[in-house]
């Protein structure tokens, strides 16, 4: 049973969505199917900046002669917009094209009609319409063109990701090939060293060093460094130190990475 009114429910919703979406001029307008005078709004087009127009159709869904139809379109601050027809006979349908401004805004219609020598009246509410065709297109160009800035934004995202993990694959690598072939090279230039802060020790094992290993231009360049401090009869004794430090610190780095990796 719950089951059986669940798709009750859904269908009837499905109804009402797909009708409102087909036929494009809302709940107002379905209404009055059962209406003697059924009255019709059409999507509005550009005549002008801002001048368009509005086609509405009347159709008398009766036996009967409709009469003395008038209709008002009111607008904000009372720039209304009143037109009448004198007559509709049984089943007859008339359009009329009315030329509105696009900078006011339309509340709603009122129409008032007789019928069998009874006045009757109604109000509908204004229909909401793209003004334009350009818009229209817009708001169908607008979300390919975003699909395909983004497609566009994560294809150089992801080039650009790919570079980084693979120069950083390469340079792993590269410490890889230092660390099997010149291990034990660098391990005998910090066993001799001893991190003194001689410059003729420190001289004489680096050079025997880079006879025997490729060195780094980072661990040149703070060999140059330090070697020049150590030099420097002048320098403070905490910054020759440091300077030791900083060179055994650059060396531990090239030997630890590919350690930590395997």
């Amino acid at each position: 049973m719950r089951y059986f009114v669940s798709i009750k429910i859904f269908s009837f919703a499905s109804f009402a969505l797909i009708a409102i979406m087909t036929t494009g001029k809302g709940l107002d307008t379905l209404a009055q199917n059962d209406k003697p005078l059924y009255v019709e709004f059409l999507n509005s087009c550009n005549v002008e900046k801002t001048n368009e127009e509005l086609l509405i159709n009347f159709t008398n869904q009766t036996a009967t002669n409709i009469e003395r139809i008038r209709y008002t379109i009111f607008g904000h601050n009372q720039r209304n917009l009143t037109d009448s027809l004198a007559i509709l006979s049984p089943h007859q349908t008339t359009a009329r094209i009315v030329k509105i401004n696009s900078d006011i805004m339309y509340k709603y219609v009122k129409v008032t009609y007789s019928l069998r020598g009874i006045d009757n009246s109604a109000f509908i509410n204004y229909p909401v319409a793209p003004s334009s065709n350009d818009e229209s297109i817009f708001k169908l160009i607008f979300p390919t063109v975003a699909s395909v800035i983004g497609i566009i934004i994560g294809a150089i995202l992801l080039h650009i990701f790919t570079n980084i993990r693979e120069k950083s694959r390469a340079k792993f690598d590269w410490k890889k090939i230092i660390f099997d072939k010149y291990e034990q090279a660098y391990i005998s230039f910090l066993h001799d060293w001893q991190e003194s802060q001689s410059p003729t020790l420190l001289e004489t094992h680096f050079d025997k060093l880079t006879k025997n290993a490729i060195v780094p231009f980072n661990i040149v360049t703070q060999y140059k460094k330090t070697i020049a401090t150590l030099q420097d009869t002048n320098s403070d004794p905490a910054l020759r130190k440091n300077s030791c430090d900083q060179l055994r610190l650059f060396i531990d780095k090239e030997l630890l990475t590919p350690m930590l990796r395997r």
